[in-house]
């Protein structure tokens, strides 16, 4: 079966999309090309009327639902989700499921598995953070990387009706006072290629805007290594603005290296003299966190 083409680096995206309001605000705007939903386990709050005519909320067994951490109660399950994205041709529109813990992934790719929609020429994105990227270690992933690729392989070979992608990225701390370092990007690579994905999938790198911008040469030789790789450049939820001005610098550094057509932006930017002020607070607290935990290792060593 031919690969599916990934579609533009450029989307118009609904975030966070983890609520039946906002999904259905999602799929009946005619601006939004791409919707982004987290999903880990949890409990789905149905609406149910007692005998004298009240709503109450009612909490059903443990499944997948579309919640992001610490959250765990959503009145969005990931098979509601589904339904809501589809229509009697297939999907309405490009998916990206964002899984937050492992445990998620299993149930939610069965259903993939089971449904019988049509892509209509839209991808689904399947997106974990597999590796820790700066400011963070191997403790802090929640999704191993070997077992969520051969998950997505196994759905990939058993639903030839839909398209998927991969989205992977590195878990990290916005906050880090470093970027990338070559090391992290060579063991996205070697993940890839050890399981063959670029021979499978569309690849879609995740990476921070912030941290990119600190070190973006590290990312040239992979999108040189993987003809059907992408960047996406992200800013997180709860994260600061970014300034136009550095989302400017990693624009100018990709043109100049015949890339730029490859590298997408999920950004919410400001103005040069706010985002100014954003990244020395961030630096700040990474700073800080780097003298405390410097800290507590010479402590614990001393002990």
């Amino acid at each position: 079966m031919m690969m599916p083409a990934l579609p533009s680096c450029n989307q118009t995206w609904s975030h966070s999309t983890c609520s039946i309001e906002k999904m259905s605000d999602a799929v009946s705007d005619n601006k939004i090309t791409a919707i982004e939903a987290d999903i880990v386990m949890g409990f789905e709050i149905v609406d149910d009327v007692d005998d004298t005519g009240d709503k109450k909320n009612k909490m059903n067994h443990l499944v997948p639902i579309m919640a992001h951490p610490p959250d765990r109660e959503s009145d969005l399950s990931f098979e509601r989700f589904t339904n809501h994205a589809c229509k009697a041709d297939g999907l309405k529109k490009h998916l990206k499921l964002d899984f937050k813990e492992i445990e998620a992934v299993k149930p939610c790719l069965q259903i993939l598995i089971n449904r019988k929609f049509m892509s209509n020429g839209k991808i689904i994105w399947l997106n974990a953070d597999i590796i820790p990227g700066p400011g963070k270690s191997q403790k802090d992933i929640d999704v191993p990387a070997n077992e969520f690729l051969i998950q997505c392989l196994t759905v990939s070979a058993k639903n030839r009706q839909l398209n998927f992608a991969l989205s992977i990225g590195f878990k990290v701390d916005v906050c880090s006072v470093f970027g990338h370092s070559q090391q992290h990007v060579a063991e996205m690579t070697r993940l890839i290629t050890a399981h063959k994905l670029h021979e499978s999938f569309g690849i879609v790198l995740a990476v921070n805007a912030r941290l990119l911008s600190k070190n973006m040469t590290v990312f040239d030789t992979f999108l040189e290594s993987f003809s059907n790789a992408q960047l996406l450049c992200w800013v997180g939820s709860g994260e600061p603005p970014i300034s136009f001005v550095t989302i400017n610098k990693i624009r100018a550094h990709f043109l100049q290296h015949g890339s730029i057509d490859r590298v997408g932006f999920d950004v919410q930017t400001t103005h040069f003299l706010m985002g100014a002020v954003y990244d020395i607070i961030i630096l700040a607290i990474g700073i800080y966190r780097q003298i405390k935990a410097s800290v507590t290792f010479k402590i614990n060593s001393i002990n």
